[in-house]
C-alpha cells in the first residue's frame, strides 16, 4: 500500500526538486512497468549510464518534457529525474560541471587517459556522454545540435572511431541525412524492449532489426575500464582554457607530445592547434594540423584542410565557450 502511493509521490517530489534547480521544468507521466512498452508519444531515445553502473535508456518526447528510464537489470520502465544534471559522479569519468568547457575537458581527459594507458586500443571510446550532453543542452535552452556537432567534430579529429548502429560499422561518419543520428532519429511507436539484454550480446541482429539508429561503442564483449585521475593533463588543460589561461593550458597539452600512442599525440597537437586558433595565430594552428594530417592520412583531416575557413567547425562556438 505504501509503495503504491510512493511511486506516485516520489516523481512529484523529484519534479519539485528539479524545478528549483533548472531553468526548464521537467514533467513526468506514469508508465506501467508491467507493459514494458514505450509510450507512442515517445519519439527520441538517449542512452545513459547511472552512477550505480546500471545501463539504462532514457526516452523523451518531442518537446523534451517527458523522461523515462529503462533499468536493464530489472527490465522495468520508471519515471525519474536523472541525476547527471545534479550529481558529479557518473559511471564513466566524472561530469563535474554543467558548463560546456568543463564537459569538453572531462571528455578529452577520458580519451587521453584511456589511450595512453592502452597503446593497443582499437580506437573505441565511450560515447554516452554525448547523449547526456545533448539532452542537457536541450533542456537548458541551448543549441544542442550545434554543441553536439562541435564535440563530435572534435572527437573525429582525435582519430577515434565510433560504432554506427545504422550501418553496423565502426566509422567516422556519425551523421544521418545531414542530422546527428543519436539525437534526431525517431523511434518506432510502441517499441517492445523485452529482449534488450540479448541485444547487448548480439549487436548485429539489433542493428538489422532496429528501425532507429542506436549508436554506442560499448558492449560487454569489449568492456574496458576507464579511470580518469584528478590531475589528468587534458582535463587540467581545458579547465585552464575555460579560465582563459591559455598559456598554462598549452603547457599541459605539450606534455602529451611524446606520448607513445600516436592517437594521443595527435590529439594533443589538435588541442594545441585549437589554442593557436583561438589567439589568432592561424599559421601555427595550420602547421600543427599539417603534422596531424601527415601522420593520420585521414580523409577527415584532408577534408578539414579544405575547409579551414570554417575554423574547427564553428569558431563562434569556441568563442562563446570561452566567454568572449
Amino acid at each position: 500500500m505504501h509503495f503504491k502511493y510512493c511511486k506516485h509521490i516520489l516523481p512529484l517530489f523529484f519534479l519539485l526538486l528539479f524545478s528549483c534547480t533548472t531553468k526548464k521544468t521537467i514533467t513526468f507521466e506514469t508508465l506501467e512497468p508491467a507493459t514494458k512498452t514505450i509510450s507512442p508519444s515517445l519519439k527520441k531515445m538517449l542512452l545513459v549510464y547511472s552512477p550505480d553502473n546500471l545501463r539504462m535508456r532514457m526516452y523523451i518526447n518531442d518537446n523534451d518534457s517527458l523522461v523515462y528510464m529503462f533499468n536493464n537489470s530489472t527490465q522495468e520502465f520508471f519515471p525519474e529525474y536523472f541525476n547527471v544534471f545534479t550529481e558529479k559522479n557518473t559511471a564513466v569519468g566524472k561530469f563535474q560541471s554543467v558548463d560546456s568547457m568543463s564537459f569538453m575537458g572531462e571528455f578529452n581527459s577520458v580519451v587521453a587517459q584511456w589511450l595512453c594507458d592502452d597503446n593497443k586500443a582499437d580506437g573505441l571510446i565511450y560515447i554516452d556522454k554525448f547523449y547526456m550532453a545533448a539532452l542537457f543542452y536541450e533542456l537548458y535552452g541551448l543549441d544542442a545540435a550545434t554543441k553536439g556537432k562541435y564535440y563530435m567534430e572534435n572527437l573525429f579529429k582525435s582519430g577515434i572511431k565510433i560504432f554506427n548502429g545504422r550501418t553496423g560499422n565502426f566509422t567516422h561518419d556519425f551523421s544521418m541525412e545531414g542530422k546527428w543520428g543519436f539525437y534526431e532519429k525517431k523511434l518506432p511507436e510502441d517499441t517492445v524492449a523485452d529482449n534488450y539484454p540479448d541485444l547487448i550480446k548480439n549487436i548485429s541482429s539489433y542493428v538489422a532489426d532496429s528501425s532507429f539508429s542506436y549508436i554506442s561503442p560499448y558492449w560487454k564483449t569489449n568492456q574496458r575500464k576507464i579511470v580518469v585521475t584528478e590531475n589528468s593533463g587534458f582535463k587540467t588543460a581545458w579547465k585552464m582554457a575555460g579560465e582563459n589561461k591559455w598559456d598554462e593550458a598549452l603547457a599541459e597539452w605539450k606534455k602529451y607530445e611524446n606520448c607513445k600512442s600516436k592517437r594521443v599525440r595527435n590529439f594533443a597537437l589538435y588541442n594545441m592547434a585549437v589554442y593557436f586558433e583561438y589567439i589568432d595565430n592561424l599559421a601555427k594552428a595550420d602547421s600543427l594540423m599539417s603534422v596531424v594530417n601527415a601522420e593520420t592520412k585521414s580523409p577527415l583531416f584532408i577534408k578539414y584542410q579544405k575547409t579551414l575557413s570554417r575554423r574547427f567547425v564553428d569558431r563562434r562556438v569556441l568563442k562563446v565557450q570561452m566567454g568572449n
